[in-house]
């Protein structure tokens, strides 16, 4: 689980994730969830 903070500022932030398993295989299917004082902001 990869959790972050963003500060609540209107700042365009681009971020690219890759979700890979212990040998380095892209898990299909996973779900990353963005939250801004535990209001999710963002789902992909």
């Amino acid at each position: 689980m990869l959790l972050f903070s963003v500060q609540s500022m209107a700042i365009p932030v681009k971020v690219k994730f890759k979700i890979l398993d212990e040998n380095g295989e892209a898990l299909k299917g996973s779900t990353i969830r963005v939250y801004d004082n535990n209001r999710l902001i963002g789902m992909k």
